[in-house]
């Protein structure tokens, strides 16, 4: 009778012996052989005329291969769910299996070892109220409120047209023509472009300044902002490509101001608050200086929250050192994996560990917070996906929106990175809500110096631990 026997080695460890018995497998390997015989057209012989002699000679092992091998999975799959064994990896066939001599003349019950490495048995850590964790309260600075507020001021301001004088706010536009001596070349190369004033060089400003618009000068293009040289201008002033920006060697224009324009800031007033917030009851400077540090407060508290999940990720690995069957895991990432080598795995195998002890970590805390993600909120987090790619254009309507929702829900990719961002935020609330969460309170300077050290910390990480030696 076929079966499969477990024969532990350890508490991460097990070898599966499947027997494939000839009373079961020797009816199907018949059956297969007799489909072949009456649908083959062999050379010499009428169809379904073909000897099993013939058949067994040139089909028969493939036949009994691919039968035992199909055999063998049955029995695994249905082994590994009725038993429901957590295993890491997949069964490997184990070093010390004997060859298996398929003869047709001496067919017999077949016998395949398999090793198995278990996922550790394991009560979860630190899950509780005496774990203490200190969470970042950042305090916006006053500049960024009253920048915030300047740039909405701007976005809902009007655009003035600058004729008697050019102010340092000013957005100029030249009109630029190549030059053959002191006059415009017939047929030379001209251009529009806008330069703003607070990036032009001191001595193009101190120019442009004292000038007004119609009037015109002569000036060197790539003097014009600092930083600049002969291939910027001659690409993205004049929109010169190949041929045309080689042949061009002298960038000394005429430059005519055709028109210079700045935004005037819009009056803080009911009307702007409204257009801004879209809440009537921000009526004053005040009011609306205290909504934007509430959403700057925000933003930084979304920081604080991947640092502070960070920081349980970091605990509760150290409080659960997740034993693994550390041989059977580097035999099994070769064997599934053609472009890994043995030092490669070596290389990356301690990252490989503890991403691999985080998720038994989570999906133990998941499964008893009964966590999942329903469609509703896969449906949710890719349309908010899609809006945050239409950041620039709003406006393309709801029936754009629900069609790029639909596109990306056939990208396995994205379907699953929302998942994972869902889940995590389902975990992070799952473990904020059993543990201690202290307040901290921390100025923007000192908590974004946190956030560039732990960004730090986190890419050295990721590198391969193969530089010692250098």
């Amino acid at each position: 009778m076929s079966q499969v026997v477990r024969e532990d080695i350890d508490n991460l460890n097990a070898v599966l012996t499947v027997t494939i018995a000839q009373d079961e497998y020797e009816p199907k390997f018949k059956q297969q052989l007799k489909k072949y015989r009456d649908q083959a057209q062999i050379k010499g012989f009428r169809k379904g005329k073909t000897p099993n002699s013939v058949l067994k000679k040139m089909f028969g092992k493939n036949i009994l291969v691919e039968i035992v091998n199909e055999m063998i999975q049955e029995k695994l799959v249905g082994y590994l769910q009725e038993e429901e064994l957590n295993l890491l990896g997949q069964p490997l066939p184990s070093d010390d299996q004997d060859e298996i001599d398929f003869d047709l003349k001496n067919l017999q019950d077949y016998i395949f070892k398999f090793d198995v490495g278990l996922a550790p048995d394991f009560e979860i850590q630190g899950l509780d109220e005496n774990n203490s964790f200190e969470k970042h309260k950042v305090i916006p600075r006053e500049e960024d409120i009253t920048s915030d507020l300047e740039n909405a001021r701007k976005r809902m301001g009007e655009m003035i047209h600058s004729e008697d004088k050019i102010g340092e706010e000013d957005l100029v536009k030249f009109k630029a023509a190549e030059l053959e001596g002191d006059h415009p070349k017939d047929s030379g190369v001209e251009a529009e472009f806008s330069v703003p004033v607070e990036k032009m060089t001191d001595a193009a400003k101190k120019k442009v300044l004292a000038a007004k618009v119609g009037d015109v000068f002569q000036y060197q293009l790539d003097e014009i902002e600092a930083e600049i040289d002969a291939d910027y201008v001659k690409k993205y002033y004049l929109n010169l490509e190949d041929e045309a920006a080689e042949a061009l060697t002298d960038l000394n224009f005429q430059l005519t101001i055709i028109d210079a324009t700045h935004v005037e800031p819009a009056e803080l007033n009911e009307e702007f608050f409204q257009k801004v917030f879209g809440n009537e009851e921000i009526k004053t400077e005040e009011q609306a200086r205290a909504e934007i540090a509430k959403n700057i407060e925000q933003y930084y508290n979304n920081q604080a929250d991947a640092l502070l999940y960070r920081d349980f990720q970091e605990r509760l690995l150290d409080m659960n050192d997740l034993q693994l069957p550390g041989d059977f895991l580097k035999r099994w990432i070769l064997s599934s994996n053609e472009n890994a080598t043995p030092e490669g795995v070596d290389a990356e195998f301690d990252a490989f560990t503890k991403n691999l002890q985080w998720s038994l970590i989570t999906e133990k805390i998941a499964k008893a917070n009964d966590l999942q993600v329903s469609q509703e909120e896969l449906m949710a987090g890719l349309k908010n996906r899609v809006m945050g790619y239409l950041q620039g254009n709003p406006g393309l309507g709801d029936e754009f929106v629900e069609m790029m929702v639909g596109r990306l829900m056939q990208d396995e990719q994205q379907v699953r990175q929302v998942q994972d961002e869902i889940m995590a935020e389902k975990l992070h609330d799952a473990i904020a809500e059993q543990v201690t969460i202290e307040p901290k309170e921390i100025s923007a300077d000192d908590f974004e110096a946190v956030l560039k050290e732990a960004q730090e910390s986190a890419q050295a990480a990721q590198q391969p631990a193969n530089n010692e030696e250098e």
